[in-house]
Formats: C-alpha cells, structure tokens, sequence
C-alpha cells in the first residue's frame, strides 16, 4: 500500500477529515516507510522518503 492508497482510504473512512489532517496522515505513513527503508540499509530511499514527508509537513502548515 502506498501513500497515495492511505490517504484514499483515510477519506474514505473519514469524509470529514480536513486536507491538513490527510497530509499529516501521509506525512506519518512516509516516516514510517523511511524508517523502514532505513533499517534494510536503503539509505537513498529512506533519505528520499523522509525529505518527502518534511517537505509535505512544511506545506501543511503555511
């Protein structure tokens, strides 16, 4: 399941949810990914997936 996956199923679960909210979801979901990424020794992908889930948060919040 990739992050474009939970986040349509975090709406669907939750119609009410705000963007903001989704985007801190997937936000979470990538970190998870990274963190994984990292312990295999994926360093390129685990770097790529946390600058996507930081880059995300910034956009959140402005």
């Amino acid at each position: 399941m990739g992050p474009d996956d939970m986040l349509l199923n975090a709406q669907k679960s939750d119609p009410l949810k705000s963007r903001q909210h989704l985007d801190l979801e997937r936000a979470h979901f990538l970190v998870t990914q990274a963190f994984e990424e990292d312990e295999k020794g994926n360093d390129d992908e685990a770097v790529e997936l946390y600058t996507q889930a930081v880059e995300l948060c910034i956009n959140t919040v402005h």
